[in-house]
This record gives structure tokens, sequence and C-alpha cells, in this order.
């Protein structure tokens, strides 16, 4: 029997893709990684992007011409398994943490008509996506066309995000649901959405 007391897992390949519209100092994917059209990415300083990402930013699809645009801030720390689907704008601010197996999308498939198949749909109207600053993404969720996560708000594992978050607050859910948020006048966590 294999002594188990030794094994190991092999030492993560660290490479800075060439092509991007820029890539700040520091900053790293883990191999393997996939990016399409990288001259419409931007990354800033120290943004570490772990293995088996896939930024999918989409310029022409079944014909239709699109203008995307992805910028990930300073310091952000993205783990294992991201898909990022852009067809429009999809922007994560400074310090950002984001879990493993996250998905972040300002478009999906247009399904209007039922008679096209899955594979042949076109690419849906984008919506901007926003992640602010400091905010933090839970392992599995989704954060789905149109919405703004709030600065260092709080995004629960398997969170589905159909609309804005506010700043400083948790949610957990699909769809996502306020569980707490941060009161600035009493200085303390309340159950449910800022109150007004």
């Amino acid at each position: 029997m294999e002594d188990l007391d030794h094994l190991e897992s092999p030492a993560p390949v660290y490479a800075r893709p060439v092509g991007l519209g820029s890539l700040g100092s520091e900053s790293y994917f883990i191999e393997p990684y996939k990016i399409r059209s990288p001259h419409r990415v931007h990354i800033g300083d120290e943004v570490g992007i772990g293995a088996r990402s896939f930024l999918s930013v989409i310029e022409e699809y079944q014909g239709a011409k699109y203008e995307p645009e992805l910028r990930i801030g300073d310091g952000v720390t993205i783990s294992t398994d991201l898909v990022v689907a852009c067809s429009g704008s999809v922007e994560i601010g400074d310090r950002v943490m984001i879990g493993p197996r996250v998905y972040i999308g300002d478009s999906g498939r247009n399904y209007e008509d039922p008679q096209v198949p899955g594979v042949e749909m076109p690419v849906a109207e984008p919506s901007p996506v926003r992640i602010g600053a400091g905010a933090a993404i839970g392992i599995g969720a989704f954060i789905l066309t149109g919405s703004t996560v709030g600065e260092q708000a709080v995004v629960g594992p398997a969170a589905v995000v159909t609309r804005d978050v506010p700043p400083r607050s948790v949610v957990f859910g699909h769809p996502a649901r306020i569980m707490r948020s941060w009161d600035e006048e009493s200085g303390e966590w309340v159950a449910g959405p800022p109150r007004k």
C-alpha cells in the first residue's frame, strides 16, 4: 500500500499572460487558464487568479458585435474555477475576494424563440455587473446580469445575486436575500436590509 504520508500535489505554475489590455505589477494567473479577447481585459496590481479560470470576453457571436470590457482592480484574490462571461462591462473593485467556482456574467442566452436549440441561442443584451471594493464572494456564488454588489458586502456560498446588494450587507440564498446589514447610526450589524 502506498505511503500516504508522502503525497504531494504538484507545485502551481504561475503565469503572466501577454496580450492583455493591461496587467499590473505582481499580478499572475495559475495555470491552466483561458482568456478570450485578452486585449479587452485590464488587471490591476497584486492580483492572483486561480487555476482553471475562464475569462470569456465576447466581441462577436453569431454575427452580432460587442464592445466588452473586463476590469479587475488592485489586490484582488480569486480562487480556482472562476468563470466570467462578459459581452458588455464587468468591473471588480479593489481588494475583492472571490471564492472557488464563482460565475459572474453581464449577459446570458436569449431564449425568446422557443424553437432555437440551446447551442444556437444568441447572446442576450448585456447589462453591466459591478462588484464594489472590499466585497467577498463565497464559494459557488452566481453574480448575474445587471447586478451591483456594494462595497464591503458579503455574498454567501452558492448565493444567486439577481439584483443589487447594498454596501456592507450580507446576502444568502437563491435568489439572494439580505440577512444582515451594517447600521452606521448604531454602529452595529442589524437583521435584514439597511435601515432607511
